[in-house]
């Protein structure tokens, strides 16, 4: 019997010094985020990339063994080196949209030195011929933007964080800007200024807002003047700004997935509310809080409390779409802040044609 245990323990040992570590059975996360949403993007676009940062939370060093993805549209780089207990690596995922119309969903396996393997995931929609007015939808006098909220994860008070700006000059003439930013909040600065914009022409103005000493969410509205019968740019930037403490105790949650993040609603006529559910998986061993569900447009419905997805759990996120005040081709997003571990900051889309009632048959 003792003979038997000592043989045991002897080919474990064998095991664990000719075959490498045991698995790391840990259950938080080496990486800081593990699915990026990339929107809606161009079929012709270039390659789309994401860098997914892990951090080697192990006391012995350990590398990105091997990369897998799902789909030959995933072209994958990553530190091929050794990362020292607590330092962090990247693995770079690049999607290419060409010729891969409609929603995706794609994956790719990381596989570490230790046996560990993690999961990333790229989601989005890749559209095709689509015109200049739906890329950037908001008009502002000869100006166009791609977008005119922009939503930044959550914050610790006095964080800095960077933003970018897409404008396009849809008028027939050069736009030039004016002498001033006319900011309305000093905390938000631009890194460069173009003197003009040229006529079909698309600029990318980044930024920078740091977040004010206050707690909650932040709504900081700015103007940026240009020539052209005194023109301004209306933006808005929105953060929820938390402690630094509560800010580290979001690596407690669980990680949050997506069966979709773009539901299309088809056709549907302007004369009531029409339900839409999301399905959200905690894969996490905790649980995932949904502080708070912000909606670009008061046409949407979102719960007005605070959600709580037990680990493991499939929760249905149900909004309503009132199409009463809508007509033609929209497309509306909501905004989820979150404790999760993959992402704090989740993005999802409604898109829907409203027709008249009257159309009807």
């Amino acid at each position: 019997m003792h003979l038997k245990l000592v043989c045991s323990i002897l080919l474990c040992w064998c095991g664990l010094t000719c075959f490498g570590q045991v698995a790391d059975a840990t259950s938080a996360s080496y990486f800081l985020e593990k699915n990026h949403f990339f929107g809606e993007v161009l079929e012709e676009d270039q390659l789309l990339t994401r860098d997914f940062i892990f951090v080697n939370r192990q006391p012995d060093s350990i590398k990105v063994a091997a990369v897998s993805p799902s789909c030959g549209c995933l072209v994958p780089q990553w530190d091929k080196e050794y990362i020292a207990p607590g330092d962090s690596g990247v693995v770079i995922i690049g999607f290419n949209p060409l010729n891969r119309p409609g929603a995706f969903v794609k994956t790719t396996e990381v596989l570490f030195s230790n046996g560990r393997s993690e999961t990333l995931q790229v989601t989005g929609e890749v559209l095709s011929g689509v015109s200049v007015e739906k890329r950037f939808p908001f008009d502002q006098g000869p100006l166009r933007l791609a977008q005119r909220r922009l939503m930044l994860p959550t914050s610790a008070k006095g964080d800095t964080l960077d933003f970018e700006l897409k404008v396009f000059n849809m008028g027939p003439d050069t736009v030039f800007y004016v002498d001033s930013l006319t900011f309305l909040h000093a905390s938000i600065s631009l890194a460069e200024v173009p003197a003009l914009i040229a006529p079909s022409t698309t600029v990318v103005l980044n930024g920078q807002v740091t977040m004010p000493q206050q707690s909650g969410y932040v709504e900081l509205g700015n103007q940026l003047g240009y020539s052209h019968e005194e023109g301004v740019l209306n933006f808005e930037v929105i953060a929820n700004v938390v402690p630094e403490a509560a800010l580290q105790s979001t690596e407690a949650g669980g990680e949050l997935f997506f069966e979709k993040t773009i539901i299309d609603l088809g056709e549907q006529y302007n004369d009531g509310s029409v339900p839409v559910v999301f399905e959200l998986v905690n894969k996490g061993s905790a649980a995932v809080l949904v502080d708070r569900v912000i909606a670009n447009c008061s046409c949407l419905a979102v719960p007005d409390q605070q959600l709580r997805i037990a680990p493991n759990e499939t929760f249905s996120l149900e909004v309503l779409l009132d199409t009463g005040q809508l007509l033609g081709r929209q497309q509306k997003t909501l905004h989820l802040y979150t404790n999760a571990r993959n992402r704090q900051l989740h993005q999802l889309m409604i898109k829907v044609n409203v027709k008249q009632t009257g159309e009807k048959k």
